[in-house]
């Protein structure tokens, strides 16, 4: 919380805590994902149940499901400072490089290329309706021919895509 001190005033550090508190209604020290998804559309933020279980997710450091303040601190933390191109770029290839963790069903992001495999189960998770043999589609188009993406190629990509007005994967199909 002491790097806090130099991205937050002190008001706005109390105001937050307030907020937590206020929503903290069994007083355990931590947003149960009702209690969290409650305090989110008081702030006036009209999210989706899917878009709320994504702030969630992502804030959620310990993975038990709950927001501690201190998760909720490094998340705000995160946010408010300036990301670069380059930081981005990392953090969206990153969503596209799915790896299930069979243990816990979780996901994690640690490899180094996009597979059809991999872009077609993070699509789903964003809610398109798209195959894996579509995304192997979009892949060859993206690479000239490729099977994998690596990030090189993701970035350039995305760059050339934002240039020519593309926003949408139906687009790109």
């Amino acid at each position: 919380v002491g790097a806090m001190a130099e991205a937050f005033t002190q008001e706005q550090m109390t105001e937050c805590r307030d907020l937590f508190d206020m929503y903290d209604r069994n007083e355990d020290g931590m947003l149960q994902p009702s209690e969290f998804k409650e305090m989110m559309r008081s702030l006036g933020l009209q999210l989706t149940e899917r878009e709320l279980d994504v702030f969630l997710h992502r804030m959620d450091e310990s993975g038990d499901g709950n927001i501690q303040f201190e998760e909720m601190w490094d998340f705000l933390q995160m946010i408010s400072r300036p990301v670069s191109v380059d930081e981005e770029m990392e953090e969206a290839f990153r969503r596209f490089t799915p790896q299930s963790d069979a243990n816990s069903g979780e996901i994690s992001c640690d490899c180094e290329v996009i597979t059809r495999a991999g872009l077609a189960e993070a699509l789903k998770v964003m809610g398109e309706d798209i195959t894996e043999t579509e995304c192997g589609e979009m892949i060859r188009a993206a690479t000239g021919g490729g099977e994998v993406l690596d990030f090189e190629v993701f970035k350039k990509f995305c760059m050339d895509a934002g240039s020519r007005g593309i926003t949408r994967f139906e687009d790109i199909r």
